[in-house]
């Protein structure tokens, strides 16, 4: 009863028993929200709560401080070397073999295990084949050249092939660097080995004879050439003085790779081939063949020689033009073919310029001659070894008014038919005009068989006759000429001699030989010129190359198969 009275006063009135109970005793529904007694937060519980979260912030943001400010560039560093990275893996330099398959340039691992370009045939293939440049890294360490890059010759030519394609690994590394995991994805694939038209052994024989023939008479340098008349195809290419590419691809050897590039710039001079020289008498075979084809003479023609030709001065007739020749045996009457043999200067000034009283009224003309020995490629623009072949010079009015400025004389005809005056051509080229010679086609020079097998030879625009008799009057040279020391038992040659004077005082000469063997069956072409020697020395190319081919048939003598 009392509590009854007490919530009377309490509210006012009597509790009823719907008061008192939930109203979900006397509600039927299915909705649990309906019987969720709610009861408001104190004031305690609301600032605990919102003392936590502050105090949770603090934490929070502390530590990304400690993390990202105070300590951000170290852990970012240990987190960019604890991922997942790639890395190049270089593929092996392909190797280089001769024709018959020997290395001439390789691969090798050094003391440290880096890998090392070898070079098998050092000074005598240090032109042709060239040097690479190694890899290279920065002050950290880091390579910015993975890969051998060739930097001159065979190795710069053929510098995409000889790479190879390069391998590609991933890796996983640790915060503290260490690598976790590691898988190739992609192997290094490395190219089959390049394969020249060149015999190291043969090459290595010419550059010693080459070398040894300089030393002991007087000669600055020397060089030679020898390819094949049908295809183009270099057998054999070098160059004295040489230098060796060996320390070029050795890492560690800087200060050797050094002391070679400090070699006098004739030692990196690839003569054979980029070297230009008066070609003095080898020129006239080429102006025979011009001077039959256009009919100025026949086979059976002759010019008499005295030992001069005199040419008069209409400004003052008591000084007349003399130009002699060379020698007593060009001497007398000379059809074409013995003045190939004996090297007639008074017979190809006459058939070039003209001789009136020798029978010869205008001779070929200056005009013509050009347009001719343009036809022997002297002048084409090749490429070999990764160089650029200089194109030669052939001497012409417009050229001799642009160089000298005055016009052009009829002795200036004279001394170009004798491969003088301004007249330059490389040993390359000889080798390849007098192939043509030899087979009516002309061929350019290559250094591997696809190369070869691109180009298709041309034919000479001359009458296989006129080439006919000039063969005959190289073959004579050999014979009972000036070419004597060629007369070998053992095969047949044909060749043309040449010495040019070189300076005023003509102290000085080149000694040349171009020729082509067998005689009957035209295989191989050849060029040596032997450069800057005593005047008065009768040793040179001749020497040079009957050397070569007394080790061509001790060593090699399917080279001089019929």
């Amino acid at each position: 009863m009392w509590r009854k009275k007490w919530f009377a006063n309490k509210f006012g009135h009597e509790i009823t028993p719907d008061e008192a109970l939930p109203e979900a005793m006397f509600v039927t529904t299915n909705d649990e929200d309906a019987f969720r007694v709610e009861v408001p937060l104190t004031k305690n519980t609301a600032g605990v709560f919102v003392f936590a979260t502050a105090l949770l912030l603090v934490i929070v943001a502390s530590r990304a401080f400690w993390l990202q400010i105070v300590h951000g560039q170290e852990y970012a560093a240990l987190a960019k070397s604890n991922v997942v990275a790639s890395a190049i893996v270089p593929a092996p330099r392909a190797v280089v073999v001769d024709r018959e398959g020997r290395e001439i340039a390789g691969n090798a691992a050094g003391e440290d295990g880096e890998l090392l370009r070898t070079y098998a045939y050092p000074f005598a293939l240090a032109h042709l084949i060239g040097y690479v440049s190694p890899p290279k890294k920065d002050a950290s360490g880091h390579f910015y050249q993975w890969n051998f890059k060739g930097v001159a010759g065979a190795e710069k030519a053929y510098d995409e092939i000889l790479r190879g394609e390069d391998g590609l690994m991933w890796y996983e590394t640790s915060a503290q660097g260490d690598i976790l995991t590691q898988r190739m994805v992609r192997s290094p694939r490395e190219t089959p080995p390049l394969r020249l038209t060149i015999d190291a052994e043969l090459t290595q024989a010419l550059y010693t004879i080459i070398q040894e023939t300089a030393q002991e008479r007087g000669f600055v340098g020397g060089s030679g050439v020898l390819l094949r008349v049908d295809d183009g195809s270099v057998l054999a290419a070098t160059n004295y003085p040489s230098f060796d590419q060996r320390p070029f691809g050795n890492p560690a050897s800087s200060t050797e790779a050094a002391r070679e590039l400090a070699r006098p710039h004739a030692a990196h001079l690839p003569r054979a081939w980029a070297g230009r020289y008066a070609p003095g008498s080898t020129f006239k075979p080429f102006v025979g063949v011009s001077a039959l084809s256009r009919g100025v003479i026949t086979p059976a023609t002759t010019i008499y020689s005295d030992g001069k030709l005199v040419v008069p001065n209409p400004y003052n007739p008591a000084q007349p033009t003399t130009y002699r020749d060379w020698g007593a045996p060009a001497h007398g009457a000379n059809d074409i073919t013995r003045a190939l043999a004996f090297s007639s200067n008074v017979f190809f000034m006459s058939v070039a310029g003209g001789n009136p009283p020798a029978g010869i009224p205008t001779g070929i003309g200056i005009t013509n001659l050009a347009e001719d020995l343009r036809a022997f490629g002297f002048l084409d623009a090749l490429t070999f070894a990764g160089t650029e072949v200089p194109s030669g010079v052939i001497p012409t009015p417009q050229w001799k008014e642009k160089i000298y400025g005055t016009r052009w004389r009829l002795g200036d005809t004279y001394l170009t038919a004798i491969g003088q005056f301004g007249v330059q051509v490389t040993p390359l080229s000889l080798a390849r005009a007098v192939g043509s010679i030899a087979t009516g086609k002309l061929v350019r020079p290559c250094l591997t068989e696809d190369e070869c097998a691109s180009h298709t030879p041309t034919d000479l625009p001359f009458p296989q006759e006129a080439l006919t008799v000039v063969r005959k009057g190289m073959r004579r040279a050999v014979e009972e000429g000036t070419a004597r020391g060629l007369h070998l038992p053992f095969v047949t040659v044909a060749a043309k001699t040449g010495t040019a004077e070189l300076g005023t005082t003509h102290t000085s000469v080149n000694s040349l030989v171009i020729g082509f063997f067998p005689y009957e069956h035209p295989r191989y072409a050849f060029a040596v010129v032997m450069e800057q020697g005593p005047a008065t020395n009768t040793i040179g190319g001749v020497y040079v190359m009957a050397n070569l081919l007394l080790w061509m048939r001790d060593h090699a003598p399917h080279y001089l198969e019929e």
